[in-house]
Formats: structure tokens, sequence, C-alpha cells
């Protein structure tokens, strides 16, 4: 098991894919979890976990898409970027992301959210850690140089946080 983006438990199979749970059809010896792609790739695939002996057992239907490798190497990538976030208060949020970032293999590196997205995890983590809902510190857009579609985003993002 994995933690998701929201927190939420995780199945990642052998073969790389990950699925998420379907509570309403569960039964007492058996729990459904469905690919993580449902939504996004109308992949039908699903599995049963067998609670007695943690067994899985495929669905009918196969994945309509290949599997993602790194996909507990990005997991375990987040979750250490919130425990420094949580653990070290003081370098500011780009420091951390750029020091982060240079301890990390390039191949996951590549496939990796957006510098803005990390930012907000790392922010998101101290909020957590402070207990402050409205947790702020200097944005980080500004230090650096981005296309055109990014600077209309770092403005609006500086703009919600003077709001």
């Amino acid at each position: 098991y994995i933690s998701g983006q929201r927190g939420a438990q995780l199945l990642l199979d052998t073969d790389g894919f990950l699925y998420t749970r379907r509570k309403d059809r569960d039964t007492p010896t058996t729990s459904t979890w469905r690919c993580q792609n449902y939504r996004i790739k109308k992949c039908p695939a699903h599995v049963f976990l067998d609670h007695g002996d943690q067994s899985l057992a495929s669905g009918a239907k196969p994945h309509s898409h290949d599997p993602d490798n790194l996909v507990a190497e990005k997991a375990e990538f987040r979750a250490e970027l919130k425990r420094k976030a949580a653990d070290q208060h003081l370098p500011a949020t780009q420091n951390l992301l750029t020091e982060a970032l240079s301890t990390c293999p390039s191949e996951i590196n590549v496939v990796l959210p957006k510098l803005e997205s990390l930012a907000r995890i790392v922010q998101r983590s101290r909020a957590d850690k402070s207990g402050s809902a409205n947790h702020s510190e200097a944005p980080t857009s500004t230090d650096r140089n981005y296309s055109t579609r990014n600077q209309a985003a770092a403005k609006l993002e500086r703009y919600l946080e003077t709001c």
C-alpha cells in the first residue's frame, strides 16, 4: 500500500499499476480495487484482495494502458518532501525544493509535477505541522524565469496569496 496525494490508501501491484478501493463492493473476505486510471483512461481493470492470505486475483478485463514503473519512487519523493517541509521551517520553499530536486534521480525528476505544485506540497505540509490553515510564506515564483503561460500562473498565485 502507498498513500495517495490526498491521503487515501492506494494498492500498488508488482507490475506498477495503482488501484483505489471500492468500498461499496467489499465482502467479509475480499475487497475490490479499481484501476486508478478508471476515469482518466477509461481503464476497466480491477483486482480482488483476499483478506485471509493477502493474495491478489485479477478481474476479467485487462488494463487499457501501460504501467507506471515509477509510481513508488514518485510517492516516496513526495513523502520525503513533506517530511522535510514539516521538520525544517527555516529554509525558504525554493531552497528546500532545489535541495530535494538535486538529490532526486533524473528519471524521477522528469515525471514529477510542476514546481508550483511541489511548492504547494511544501507549504501545505508546513501549514499542517503548524496547525494553521493560513500558513503563508513569500512566493517562490518571483525568483525564477518562467514561460509566458507560467508567468500568468505566477501572477495569479501572487494575487491569490494577497487575498
